[in-house]
């Protein structure tokens, strides 16, 4: 009977530190596993945020690009105003110049 008890000690004592080691084993692979996950799901918001940083510089390229270009027309056409009434001014003058002398030289 003694020898049936001891036997049976040891047994539930085995059983309790294999217990103990295999949750220590399944432990250890779910901390393995965190870090893998929380490395990758990093990486992919470091990748995301870059992606998003160059779209918001592309964004940003094309609107100075527009605003410039806008300027630019805006500009063109002012200078086309100003040569258009220096032209006509120009006109009026000679015009008026010969207008002046064929007065004269009647």
């Amino acid at each position: 009977a003694l020898k049936v008890a001891a036997i049976s000690l040891q047994r539930r004592y085995r059983a309790t530190v294999l217990s103990k080691q295999q949750r220590e084993k399944f432990l250890n692979l779910c901390r393995a596993v965190i870090v893998i996950q929380s490395t990758i799901r990093g990486l992919l918001v470091r990748r995301y945020v870059k992606q998003m940083h160059l779209a918001a510089a592309a964004i940003q390229a094309t609107f100075r690009m527009h605003i410039t270009y806008t300027r630019y027309r805006t500009m063109k056409s002012a200078c086309v105003v100003i040569q258009h009434h220096y032209r006509a001014y120009q006109t009026a003058k000679q015009t008026r110049d010969l207008y002046l002398k064929q007065r004269q030289s009647a």
